[in-house]
């Protein structure tokens, strides 16, 4: 089990036990914690309950011993629209929104070569806006609801672990920052039975 004091929960205790909760799920781990604050906890380890997530619980046990310091919160100003979270600056912020077990207002694409644009960012946008008015350019057999657990392998284990380890840095544009991303939570959505939220064509 790893030890460290790097990853910080921040938020009410009902705000903190959901997040603890869904990191445990998205890593196949039990999440040992540490109140270090007001309306704060550390989480200081885990203990593997599924070894199938290996890869996900190595990026999390060099999260929890890294020499930065990682902060996650919900915060409705600074989640982006797209994917319901965000990550910048070593903090991960998610939209209130995934704190309830079903919503419909937002999605995932599932990203195919069509013709028009390729443009990730641009397709996702026209996605939410299509299924946020009943009426978009892709059928909603391409979309996939997204949720809390995999939100934080996206921001955390995906955008955060390839800050760690100096990819973010490199990648030659922000969708091949995506894309390493979407990788990570498309192996932790497929060991959950779910599909994948984009595809890597």
């Amino acid at each position: 089990m790893p030890i460290g004091e790097k990853i910080y929960v921040v938020g009410t205790g009902n705000d903190i036990k959901a997040i603890v909760k869904a990191l445990g799920y998205a890593t196949g781990s039990k999440i040992y914690t540490k109140r270090s604050g007001r309306n704060r906890i550390s989480i200081t380890g885990f203990h593997s309950n599924n070894s199938r997530f290996s890869e996900v619980q190595n990026r999390l046990s060099d999260l929890i011993q890294s020499s930065e310091n990682f902060r996650i919160k919900f915060d409705s100003q600074n989640s982006a629209l797209l994917g319901g979270g965000s990550y910048e600056n070593h903090t991960v912020s998610l939209d209130p929104k995934l704190k309830m077990k079903k919503h419909n207002s937002f999605y995932y694409i599932h990203y195919e070569k069509r013709g028009g644009t390729n443009n990730l960012l641009d397709r996702v946008s026209r996605s939410i806006a299509g299924a946020l008015l009943g009426t978009g350019s892709h059928h909603k057999r391409d979309e996939v609801l997204f949720n809390l657990w995999d939100t934080l392998t996206h921001e955390l284990i995906g955008h955060g672990h390839d800050d760690y380890s100096g990819k973010l840095r490199k990648f030659e544009s922000r969708d091949a920052a995506e894309w390493s991303a979407i990788r990570i939570t498309n192996k932790v959505r497929k060991l959950r039975g779910k599909k994948n939220r984009d595809s890597l064509k």
